[in-house]
């Protein structure tokens, strides 16, 4: 039997690269220095001028852990979404991703919005 390795992908066809898989490549931007806090819609400014790709880890709410994102950024890709891994009802738009930083909506909980849901905790570059 052959061993196959298959290539994940978000829900634009954009490439996901496992944590493991990113290694070195991978830079700590960014850190939510209250996370369980109310998150309003708002611009989180990051100097990602050397990064095309970002990943953003997620909480799902007020205190409730995810170990990582299911969707990467592109930079200049509009209306992306950032789900929380362990449970994908949970998330927040991204209507833009630029070298200043990081636009987010608010979050929401299936379809039930509110702003400690989905709270951004830590922005990474990957180079």
């Amino acid at each position: 039997m052959e061993n196959k390795i298959v290539q994940l992908k978000d829900e634009r066809g954009n490439n996901i690269y496992p944590l493991g898989y990113i290694g070195s490549n991978l830079e700590l931007l960014w850190t939510n220095a209250s996370p369980t806090s109310t998150f309003n819609a708002q611009k989180v400014e990051v100097d990602l001028r050397e990064f095309s790709t970002v990943l953003v880890v997620i909480k799902a709410t007020n205190g409730a852990t995810a170990v990582g994102s299911c969707t990467t950024l592109i930079k200049g890709l509009p209306s992306q979404r950032v789900y929380n891994c362990s449970d994908a009802i949970y998330y927040r738009n991204t209507p833009l991703v630029e070298d200043s930083g990081i636009t987010f909506e608010g979050g929401y909980k299936g379809s039930t919005s509110g702003n400690t849901n989905a709270i951004p905790y830590q922005i990474y570059g990957i180079k």
